[in-house]
């Protein structure tokens, strides 16, 4: 091997470093962020019903965000093809 491509075989490990450490965050970070889940379904059954409430509730263990829109309401409004 010459000097130029240890040289560069050297640049890409410290490239390849310096992405790993910026990409690793601590644990004062962890707390920044939440989670969000979303559903999109037909809330017309009770089965989805209890699927709703069901993730609710787990969400709400998990401390994630979530969000539950009926999709019959928005293929009433045209945004999608439901019959």
């Amino acid at each position: 091997m010459n000097l130029r491509s240890s040289a560069v075989w050297c640049l890409v490990f410290m490239l390849v470093a310096a992405a790993l450490v910026a990409g690793c965050k601590g644990k004062e970070d962890q707390g920044k962020y939440k989670y969000r889940i979303g559903f999109l379904m037909t809330l017309d059954h009770p089965y989805w019903q209890n699927m709703r409430l069901g993730a609710e509730d787990e969400g709400e263990k998990l401390g994630a965000e979530v969000t539950i829109l009926n999709a019959k309401n928005l293929c009433q409004a045209g945004l999608c093809e439901y019959e």
